[in-house]
């Protein structure tokens, strides 16, 4: 019997230890998804590890001019470089897209640094530019809770091609969803495991698009003595004055708000939540139907039964039905007993009070005919 105890003891405490560890699962997944939520991405005002704070704050110290646009991109400043770094907060537009294709024709150069994960608005904006993205580059992530964070956390180390010398350094960086494609003609800066190129330099127009990874130039990567290389290298390669795409990350000024109508949006937006609020409180309080009546529950005793079953046959109007099959029953259990045609007569056409007097006079018949 102790051993039996022990050992229902012994399993308790083993769901007990696995019900925590699904707990801490569970708090470390939750965890991972609020930072991502919360995060800033990369933006040159953001100080979490996914921002570009410390590169704009380096590339200043170089003597470097840094512009931080509030404005879309058709009317963001001049300057010598342009920064979109992914994921953003909003789309790029025809017209945008269009001023960043100009910039490269006079020369400019534009750094598009990716995020390595799907994104239509990253996506459509590549391919306008020249290149697109090969997806699932990892396959697809694995259901097994431990098996997904080792997936999700797993870092790429990009190796400099040879053409940068033999000082270049290999530069860390998460993992990616997705990579881009090198077009023909392409100069590959780094590659990622199996040679697969990361990131590369392309001709457009007069000007010149780079292609590297966001995370590359984060703050929480800066540490790598590769990822501060490759910072040193853009700050030689994007000139005096760059211009940081802050709005596409929630950066907006008060005078282009003013213009959007978003405020108006946001009203109109309101009013058609509250009459949809009212028209469904409407629908919830009309009645869709006849009122409901409990039917009288039959339970065990017959004179329960009977009450039952006579309101269902008063609600279904079965009355005169039930009255001759009655004085049937009746008759069939005493084939002696004699029930009056006018009382029969009755039975065809009564409703629920008739019903009650003819089993009386039914019950009465019975009663003398046993005496």
């Amino acid at each position: 019997m102790s051993g039996a105890l022990r050992a229902e003891a012994g399993l308790r405490h083993g769901r007990w230890i696995v019900l925590a560890a699904g707990v801490l699962v569970l708090l470390v997944v939750a965890a991972m998804l609020l930072r991502r939520k919360f995060s800033a991405g990369p933006s040159a005002l953001a100080r979490d590890a996914d921002g570009w704070l410390a590169a704009r704050t380096y590339l200043e110290k170089r003597g470097h001019r840094s512009l931080l646009s509030d404005r879309p991109l058709d009317r963001s400043p001049d300057g010598d470089a342009l920064v979109l770094a992914f994921p953003t907060t909003s789309f790029v537009d025809p017209v945008q897209l269009g001023a960043v294709k100009a910039r490269l024709w006079r020369g400019g150069t534009v750094v598009f640094a990716y995020s390595g994960q799907e994104g239509v608005a990253e996506t459509e904006i590549a391919k306008e530019l020249g290149f697109s993205f090969r997806r699932n580059v990892r396959g697809q992530p694995p259901l097994n809770p431990m098996r997904w964070y080792a997936f999700a956390s797993e870092t790429w180390k990009l190796t400099p091609d040879p053409e940068l010398g033999p000082n270049a350094r290999e530069i860390v960086v998460a993992a990616p969803r997705v990579r881009p494609e090198a077009p023909a003609g392409a100069q590959i800066l780094y590659r990622g495991p199996g040679g697969v190129p990361a990131a590369f330099a392309l001709a457009s127009g007069r000007g010149r698009l780079l292609v590297i990874p966001a995370d590359a130039l984060s703050n929480g990567r800066l540490e790598n003595p590769g990822n501060a290389d490759l910072l040193e290298s853009l700050s030689a390669a994007l000139g005096n004055s760059i211009v940081f795409d802050e709005y596409h990350h929630g950066l907006v000024a008060p005078d282009i708000t003013a213009e959007s109508g978003s405020v108006r949006s946001l009203d109109l937006l309101l009013v058609q939540l509250v009459l949809l609020y009212l028209l469904a409180a409407w629908a919830l309080a009309k009645r869709f139907g006849p009122a409901w009546r409990e039917p009288t529950p039959i339970a065990s005793s017959t004179t329960t039964f009977l009450r039952g079953l006579g309101e269902l046959h008063r609600r279904l109007g079965h009355s005169g039905d039930a009255a001759l099959r009655l004085i049937e029953s009746a008759e069939a259990l005493n084939p002696r007993l004699a029930v009056p045609a006018g009382v029969r007569a009755a039975a065809a056409q009564a409703g629920p009070d008739e019903l009650v007097k003819v089993a009386r006079t039914v019950s009465r018949l019975q009663s003398r005919r046993r005496a």
